[in-house]
């Protein structure tokens, strides 16, 4: 049987608080088939997913706005950084243990490399740019 070890990781974005202006809601699901959350900053992604709650087994209940993050990069911080891509990915079974049936999850990441090598593991899907967040310590 194979064994993966998982490693705690940091902080790779932070919420947005520069100009909170220009920030925008990111709204936040929960899924207890899944036991995961899922985060959009899409309106349209979150009304979508409002409207299939509870049919056809589709469990992702909307818990609300959980911080806000910017829509593209363009942001600066007042320490003149730009804005961080936070890209999302979906891990269809998140601790890749075959025999205890479903149990997906997303992960979000601010690190491109992280995010590409994550991506040709088996099992894992990625969906791209989410929002985008704030340079850590800006």
């Amino acid at each position: 049987m194979y064994s993966l070890t998982w490693v705690e990781k940091k902080a790779t974005f932070e919420a947005a608080h520069s100009d909170l202006h220009l920030a925008v809601p990111v709204y936040r699901f929960w899924s207890d088939k899944q036991q995961s959350h899922f985060y959009t900053a899409s309106q349209q992604e979150k009304r979508d997913i409002q409207a299939k709650f509870g049919k056809d087994g589709w469990d992702w209940q909307y818990e609300g706005q959980a911080f806000k993050a910017y829509t593209d990069g363009v942001h600066l911080d007042a320490t003149g950084k730009g804005a961080v891509a936070v890209y999302r990915l979906w891990i269809a079974d998140k601790d890749f243990e075959a025999s205890n049936g479903s149990a997906g999850g997303h992960y979000y990441t601010a690190d491109l490399t992280e995010y590409q090598n994550m991506v040709k593991l088996t099992g894992v899907s990625g969906e791209g740019v989410a929002f985008y967040g704030e340079a850590l310590g800006g």
